[in-house]
C-alpha cells in the first residue's frame, strides 16, 4: 500500500478539522436558533380583595381585618358577608340597550337633572366611577326593606353606585334618587354629595344604590323601597326608565311603570 504523502495527509487532517468545526457551528446556531424563550408573564386584572365587615348594634359598618381606634373591646359586632366597603370597579359610561348613556348634562355640579346622550370614546359627561356597594342578600335582608322578599328576588345581583368622573377624576357628585315622587313617570334623576363609603346600612346611602338585575335593568333601592312602603305591594319596583324616549337630550326618569322601564344597561368603556 502506498503510504499518502505528508503534505497530504495535512491537506485533508486540516480538511476534516475544517468540516468538524463548520459542523459544531452549525449545532451551535440550531441550538441558538430553536431554544425555548421564557414566555410573558400573564397579565390579569387584579381581583376584588374580599373585605369581612361587620356591624355594630349602633349600626356603624366597620372592617373586621382592621377596626378602627374607636372601637372598644368586647364590643359587640355582627358579621355581614354581603356588603362591601366602596370598591371601585372602573370608570365606565352607563349605556343602555340602545347605546344610548346617562349623561351629565353640560359637567353641572349637584343637583343636576340627568338627561340621555349617545355613546362617545372619551365623553366625560358620559363618564361615571361605578363603585361595588356588595351583593342583594335575601338571608340578611340587605338593602331592601327586610320582609319585602325583594331581597330575595335580586338575591347576589351586584349594587352600585355612580360617581361622575370625568377623565376618572372623582366629582364628589354621585347619581341619586333624590326627587323621586309616587308616580309612574315623573321623576327624574339629579346628582347629590356621594355617601360615605361605609354607609351601606344608611336609608340614606340607599337613595344613591341601584342593582344591576336581570335583562339589563337598573333597579333604584330607595325609591323601591319607599314605593313598596306607599302600595303596600310588595311587587312593586322603581327602575331607571324614560318617559317617551331615550335620545339625546331627554331627562333620565325614574319609573313604576314596567314599559318605560330601559333594559341592557351595561358599562361602557
Amino acid at each position: 500500500m502506498v503510504a499518502p504523502r505528508k503534505d497530504v495527509r495535512e491537506v485533508k487532517s486540516r480538511r476534516i478539522m475544517a468540516c468538524l468545526a463548520g459542523l459544531l457551528l452549525a449545532v451551535a446556531f440550531a441550538i441558538t436558533s430553536f431554544t425555548t424563550m421564557p414566555a410573558k408573564a400573564a397579565t390579569t386584572s387584579p381581583a376584588r380583595q374580599e373585605t369581612v365587615m361587620g356591624i355594630t348594634s349602633s349600626g356603624r359598618i366597620i372592617n373586621l381585618a382592621n377596626p378602627p381606634s374607636w372601637l372598644k373591646p368586647n364590643t359587640l359586632v355582627h358579621p355581614m358577608n354581603y356588603v362591601s366597603p366602596d370598591t371601585k370597579i372602573g370608570n365606565y359610561q352607563i349605556c343602555d340597550g340602545s347605546e344610548q348613556c346617562i349623561n351629565n348634562w353640560g359637567g353641572g355640579g349637584q343637583g343636576t337633572l340627568l338627561r340621555f346622550y349617545h355613546y362617545v370614546e372619551n365623553n366625560t359627561n358620559n363618564q361615571w366611577n361605578w363603585w361595588y356597594e356588595g351583593d342583594v342578600s335575601g338571608p340578611q335582608t340587605w338593602p331592601f326593606t327586610a320582609g319585602s322578599g325583594i331581597n330575595s328576588y335580586y338575591n347576589t345581583k351586584p349594587v352600585y353606585k355612580f360617581a361622575w368622573a370625568p377623565n376618572g377624576h372623582g366629582s364628589g357628585n354621585c347619581i341619586s334618587q333624590q326627587l323621586f315622587t309616587y308616580g309612574d313617570n315623573g321623576s327624574q334623576l339629579n346628582t347629590t354629595s356621594c355617601a360615605c363609603s361605609t354607609c351601606q346600612t344608611q336609608s340614606g346611602a340607599k337613595l344613591q344604590f341601584f342593582v344591576l338585575a336581570g335583562g339589563g335593568r337598573l333597579v333604584a333601592v330607595h325609591a323601591t323601597n319607599d314605593w313598596v312602603a306607599y302600595t303596600g305591594n310588595n311587587s312593586g319596583r322603581v327602575w331607571v326608565g324614560v318617559d317617551t324616549t331615550d335620545g339625546d337630550g331627554h331627562y333620565v326618569y325614574l319609573v313604576t311603570n314596567q314599559t318605560y322601564a330601559l333594559t341592557g344597561f351595561a358599562a361602557f368603556a
